[in-house]
């Protein structure tokens, strides 16, 4: 209903509405996730200073790591990383010499634990870096190499979609993935609400600026 009020306060009519969980329940697909036409998306559809997003920084790597934590496996680096408030993609750029940039870094991370197990050469130094974390990839994915998303998209859409977007104590709200879109007004309260929400991870609050 927050969606559909949302959606409204855009210009959207009833007719126009699309609101669509994806098969997994992983996603939730709007008017303004994708393109919206034209070749323009969200950004610049809602850039101009009156929206902003709060997206959680480092978000799916900060979550398999809060998930070794809840089974009992803890890996140093994953570890030093988090409990200093360290950047994860710059820790391993810094590491990782055939990294050019946060791009890269990303775009890594995703190949490691979505992908069958194939890394460029120049890269596969990762699986020594995080040594637990690696041992916990492989076995998770012995039935099904898309386990791991699964695992860390569920968890992701759990926050974001099913409590966040449910929950937090303002009239528009809508979601893009790992980030929530608000009014300039509510900006404050909202991201105070995710904080203490969900003090384990970090949330950036940031206008919508076009592409």
């Amino acid at each position: 209903m927050k969606t559909r009020y949302s959606l409204f306060q855009l210009g959207y009519q009833p007719e126009e509405l699309n609101i669509k969980r994806d098969n997994f329940s992983r996603r939730l697909h709007t008017n303004i996730t994708g393109n919206i036409g034209d070749g323009n998306s969200y950004k610049d559809l809602l850039s101009g200073g009156d929206y902003y997003t709060i997206d959680a920084k480092t978000c799916q790597p900060r979550l398999l790591w809060l998930h070794l934590q809840e089974i009992g496996l803890q890996d140093d680096k994953l570890n030093e990383i988090f409990e200093n408030g360290l950047d994860f993609y710059d820790f391993i750029i810094q590491r990782i010499p055939a990294l050019i940039d946060r791009d890269d870094a990303k775009e890594l991370f995703t190949s490691w634990i979505n992908g069958t197990g194939y890394l460029d050469i120049d890269k596969t130094s990762i699986r020594d870096i995080f040594p637990v974390v690696n041992m916990f990839l492989r076995r998770y994915k012995t039935t099904n190499y898309k386990n791991v998303c699964r695992l860390l998209q569920y968890r992701e859409a759990s926050i974001f979609i099913d409590d966040l977007l449910n929950n937090i104590p303002i009239d528009f709200c809508l979601t893009i993935h790992d980030s929530l879109v608000i009014k300039k007004e509510d900006k404050d309260v909202a991201l105070e609400y995710c904080k203490n929400k969900y003090p384990e991870l970090i949330f950036i609050l940031e206008e919508i600026k076009r592409r």
